[in-house]
């Protein structure tokens, strides 16, 4: 490789991606966390969590991620806006997908503060011992969270928009304070609130949640209260004069000690739909278990819901309540308490369990009766009943189910399973359910399975899909059933879809000198790759096979020519490709030349002279001078002679054919001090086997001196001595 006068050409390629937030990461000073770091790496991760949320804030907002350990911090922790924060890492994913279930990210003793703050999320993360978070006027969302053994005055306090909803979701809430919440909007959904005990907290009201004075708002959806336990309302306790809404929730075996065993409310507006009370228990104990009596016919013994005064915006939907629709303080306001398919007879329900969803549920046994609720179409003005259930399952259009799960619907005799496919290819589904000619249908498709999309115009049996480069892969499939009486959903089918093989490109060219390796390695995104390496000698009219089964292929190129070529077959048990094909450029080196002349010279140094004469060997074999003893440069007569013609110095020069390894510059001088390539015209005059020949041309004034020389730098491995080398001068 020769570059005489060197061009370096730039080529700008413009990558057009989506901006992506900053990311800071933290983890344990025993495992690496240092807050001298940078944190934007895992490798250069801070110790402290304060330390990376500054450092997200001031670079415009982003994300902190957490690797899994237990962590203290000796002060609280002041969130900002616009920083989110994810724990669950192992310490090495580069996508919040990544995270696997079993990295537990833990907080110990640690306060969140969101002091007028905005645009906050904080999921995955384990909370235990103290406060975990404080809030003022500031909206924040948690999701996947889990607070554990905390008994301060509150886990989370809320005080904040009445426009914007602190969120929190699929969160679980064990043996902890309750969430206290002093006003505006509180948003809850598929959470569990399990096993909390707070009778010996000063406010030792609300088992889960207490929901002060001010026209705050809550709403709670798809959750489930067990075993709770509290002076008043053995899972909400609320004062609050603003509106709260149930929505298919599960309240189990929750105890307090005087009124409420579920809910103790105040003046609250209510509304509470598709709800189960079961197993609740108020205690009334009062000094020494005598039963309060203060002049009214109290007999609140195991009752579910405490009412102090209900407001005309008071209701109960298609609810599962034990003894029946709750008692208020005053009998008088009783008829304020409206309510249609309230329950309460016993629903013969299966235990507490997992049965799908976030939270765990009370499904209804095979000896339920079958409790049918008021459907939307008969819903007062203002009410809308949930269209799913607590675990997401659709509810009946027409018949809902009473309480928080909907009973077993019809069975299919055949029904939808996970299929693989090919990428590109047709995809075939069907239904069948019992009686199928008195159904219709509807297909769905989900990205998430969580929101789904009608096809339109699929409304058959039988749907086909048409799959384009992977574009189905890891989505999801369901069908819509229907007829007058029922609706429901087929289980959901995950398509896997069999990647395409995508082998990466092989070099287009290798140039490897002689006795050199070869070593190309492929990248193969696809399913379950299998490597055939070939090999052609006759410009790829055949191939042998290398009879290698891996990505990466390394040999010596001692015992090939010049313009082999070498490519690989790439294939599963469902496709196979090529991949394009690399051709071998064999070249003599200097380490060639350096062995085949190593038994004359006293050095074999890079800038070294074997012979004493003042020439280096790399000069030498550049531009083909003598190896074997004492030289000159001009040691043959014929080239690096200078001479003037028609107001110009020419120098005529030869180098080395081909030389990968070596880069030379030719230069000039007017004063031996100051050299430049600047004016140079080179001109390329012939060629042999071994050299090509130049001439160096260079305008100049008459009776004027003019110096030439070559800088030449080493590009090859030999030596780690690769700066630039004066080859001659020559004065006319």
């Amino acid at each position: 490789m020769i570059n005489l006068l060197r061009v370096c050409v730039l080529s700008f390629f413009l990558l057009c991606t989506s901006a992506q937030a900053a990311v800071f990461y933290v983890k344990l000073a025993a495992d690496g966390g240092n807050n001298t770091a940078n944190g934007t790496s895992w490798g250069t991760a801070f110790a402290g969590l304060q330390k990376a949320i500054d450092a997200c804030s001031d670079a415009g907002g982003g994300q902190v991620w957490i690797k899994d350990g237990n962590y203290s911090f000796d002060e609280s922790v002041n969130l900002k806006s616009n920083v989110e924060i994810y724990g669950g890492f192992g310490g090495t994913e580069s996508s919040l997908t990544e995270r696997a279930p079993g990295n537990v990210t833990v907080l110990f003793g640690t306060i969140l503060n969101a002091r007028s703050v905005s645009n906050i999320k904080i999921e995955g993360i384990t909370f235990k011992n103290g406060q975990a978070l404080s809030s003022y006027l500031s909206s924040l969302s948690i999701s996947k969270c889990v607070f554990e053994n905390i008994y301060e005055e509150s886990i989370i306090m809320v005080s904040s928009d009445e426009n914007t909803p602190f969120l929190i979701e699929d969160s679980t809430f064990k043996g902890t304070s309750p969430i206290y919440q002093d006003s505006g909007y509180l948003k809850i959904n598929r959470c569990t609130f399990e096993d909390n005990d707070v009778r010996d907290l000063s406010r030792a009201n609300g088992g889960a949640i207490y929901i002060y004075s001010g026209n705050a708002i809550t709403e709670i959806s798809n959750s489930t209260f067990c075993n709770n336990l509290a002076k008043n309302g053995g899972a909400i306790y609320s004062e609050s004069s603003g509106d709260l809404k149930i929505l298919n929730c599960t309240f189990f075996d929750n105890i307090a000690e005087t009124y409420g065993g579920a809910i103790y409310l105040n003046t609250q507006n209510f509304l509470i739909i598709n709800s189960i009370f079961w197993g609740n228990k108020a205690i009334e104990v009062y000094d020494q278990d005598s039963v309060i009596n203060l002049g009214y016919d109290y007999s609140f013994k195991n009752k579910q819901i405490f009412i102090e005064y209900p407001q005309l915006g008071t209701y109960f939907y298609n609810c599962i309540i034990e003894g029946g629709k709750p008692r208020t303080y005053y009998y008088d306001n009783e008829n304020m308490l409206k309510g249609e398919s309230v329950f309460d007879y016993d629903p013969m329900l299966m235990p507490l369990a997992d049965n799908g969803g976030y939270v765990k549920t009370m499904k209804p046994s095979s000896k339920s009766a079958d409790g049918r609720g008021l459907p939307q179409s008969e819903a007062p003005d203002g009410v809308t009943l949930p269209s799913t259930d607590a675990r997401g399952v659709l509810r009946s259009v027409n018949s809902p189910s009473i309480g928080a799960v909907e009973s077993d619907l019809p069975q299919l005799l055949s029904d939808l399973d996970a299929v693989p496919s090919r990428e590109n290819s047709l995809l075939d589904f069907y239904v069948e359910p019992v009686n199928s000619a008195y159904y219709t249908y509807q297909w769905e498709f989900s990205s998430d399975n969580y929101t789904w999309t009608q096809l339109d115009g699929e409304t058959s049996q039988t749907i086909t899909l048409t799959d384009s480069a992977g574009s189905l892969s890891n989505k999801g499939l369901r069908c819509l059933i229907s007829n007058d009486s029922v609706s429901f959903y087929s289980t959901v089918i995950k398509i896997d879809i069999i990647g395409d093989l995508r082998p990466s490109m092989l070099s287009p060219n290798l140039d490897v000198m002689q006795n050199g390796y070869i070593s190309e390695t492929l990248i193969v995104s696809g399913y379950d790759p299998h490597y055939e390496w070939q090999v052609s000698y006759d410009a790829g009219l055949t191939w042998t096979q290398a009879n290698i089964d891996i990505a990466a292929i390394n040999f010596n190129v001692a015992e090939i020519a010049d313009g082999t070529q070498i490519r690989c077959r790439v294939y599963n048990d469902f496709m196979e490709v090529y991949t394009n094909v690399c051709t071998i450029n064999i070249y003599y080196s200097y380490i060639n030349w350096m062995r085949d002349n190593d038994e004359f010279w006293s050095t074999n140094d890079l800038e070294g002279s074997s012979f004493g004469d003042g020439i280096t060997n790399l000069e030498k074999y550049v531009f083909g001078l003598n190896p074997l003893g004492p030289t000159t440069y001009n040691y043959d007569g014929n080239y690096f002679t200078c001479r003037y013609e028609d107001g110009k110095a020419v120098m005529d020069f030869r180098c080395r054919k081909e030389l990968p390894d070596a880069s030379i510059t030719p230069l000039w001088s007017a004063d031996l001090t100051t050299w430049s390539s600047n004016d140079l015209v080179v001109t390329k005059t012939s060629s042999d086997d071994t050299f090509d020949y130049y001439t160096i041309e260079k305008t100049i004034a008459p009776n004027r001196n003019i110096f030439f020389r070559f800088s030449i730098e080493y590009l090859g491995t030999y030596s780690t001595s690769t700066s630039g080398v004066g080859a001659i001068g020559i004065t006319r």
